[in-house]
């Protein structure tokens, strides 16, 4: 399961905090190309965030084309050129 210290910052909501926190992963090859992340609800559930927070950052790793989505089976991880 993924674990972040996630801090309230000026100016920086928790939902790019998280996503900073899962993309920084990404690149540095913790996570794997098509390793299936956790659910949003299990990840809010283990973070202590809401729902709205994981929602958030999934959003924004998908729009910048960092992971995928399969509808009714999960978010995975995309292969990046570094």
């Amino acid at each position: 399961m993924l674990t972040y210290e996630l801090k309230k910052a000026p100016g920086l909501p928790l939902y790019e905090a998280l996503y900073r926190c899962i993309r920084d992963d990404i690149l540095s090859g913790k996570l794997s190309p098509n390793e299936k992340l956790p659910s949003k609800r299990a990840l809010c559930a283990n973070l202590k965030v809401s729902k709205i927070t994981v929602e958030g950052a999934y959003e924004q790793l998908l729009d910048q084309g960092y992971i995928r989505s399969q509808e009714k089976v999960g978010y995975f991880v995309e292969a990046i050129d570094r």
